[in-house]
């Protein structure tokens, strides 16, 4: 179902599939957006969701963007 290179990685690395499962269940974007709406006093959403902000910093702390001016060019963009 999920293919022979994702079934060899879960093989070699069942941990980190583990760990990125649990992270994307815990802090996916939905989950983010509601308990930010729940908790928030004073600050609201219009055109930028709070999940967006996360997925952009995300990006750039753990290096798939460099910048934040590369990821405004191209979001989602690749690797160095």
């Amino acid at each position: 179902m999920l293919g022979q290179v994702f079934e060899r990685f879960v093989a070699k690395s069942p941990i980190s599939v583990m760990v990125r499962a649990a992270l994307e269940r815990v802090l996916g974007a939905d989950r983010l957006d509601l308990w930010y709406r729940r908790t928030a006093q004073k600050q609201y959403t219009r055109a930028l969701l709070f999940s967006t902000v996360y997925d952009l910093m995300s990006q750039v702390v753990f290096w798939v963007c460099p910048t934040f001016y590369t990821w405004s060019f191209s979001p989602g963009c690749a690797a160095l």
